[in-house]
């Protein structure tokens, strides 16, 4: 089943900062910090995108043409941990109109590896959509709690401090790109965290 998900939120605390991230390559100068800042944000994207989750707290819309995925009793929510279910909506089969539906009725199971999946709560009717691309709509929040470095797994965290690293020892380059033994390393450190569904 197609889903297509946009940012709604942008985070606006990041899982390690700058003092972090110096200690772990070494730097000793401040001079920088502005250019590691921003590299922070680049690095997190980039662990967000390689392992399929969420690790700053972001906002997220997402539409599809069904409320469970083909053969499965559940809607897997991409990029999770879902922290909150903030709205979910329909298109009638009757008549195609956007319908406001009540998030009480849901439940939201996410598990060790921070796989999100959406559900009815049991005995809940479940309403018949139109033959639409965007006929489930939900909006919904991911990442941590409060966006605190507490939060995120270290391992998380030294990935994201990994990546700024190189990009900081290669500076001259006009790529921003992430060398396969830097991708092997992460791949090593959050085997349980890359997605496989999502």
């Amino acid at each position: 089943m197609e889903k297509r998900l946009a940012i709604t939120t942008k985070p606006t605390v990041e899982p390690v900062d700058a003092a972090y991230v110096k200690l772990h390559a070494r730097i000793d100068i401040d001079d920088d910090d502005t250019w590691i800042g921003e590299r922070i944000t680049a690095a997190r994207t980039w662990v967000e995108k390689f392992t399929g989750k969420t690790f700053a707290r972001t906002g997220y819309v997402l539409k599809c043409p069904a409320w469970k995925d083909d053969g499965e009793d559940f809607l897997l929510l991409p990029k999770g941990p879902a922290l909150t279910l903030d709205t979910v909506a329909y298109r009638g089969a009757s008549d195609g109109v956007l319908v406001q539906y009540d998030t009480d009725e849901f439940e939201i199971e996410t598990d060790e590896t921070l796989t999100s999946r959406l559900r009815f709560k049991y005995g809940k009717t479940i309403p018949s959509v139109a033959n639409a691309w965007d006929a489930v709509q939900i909006t919904y929040v991911a990442g941590a709690e409060t966006g605190s470095e507490d939060e995120i797994d270290e391992r998380v965290r030294q990935c994201v401090a990994m990546v700024v690293a190189y990009w900081y020892e290669n500076r001259e380059s006009t790529h921003m790109d992430v060398p396969e033994s830097i991708q092997s390393s992460a791949r090593g450190l959050l085997w349980d965290l890359v997605a496989t569904d999502c």
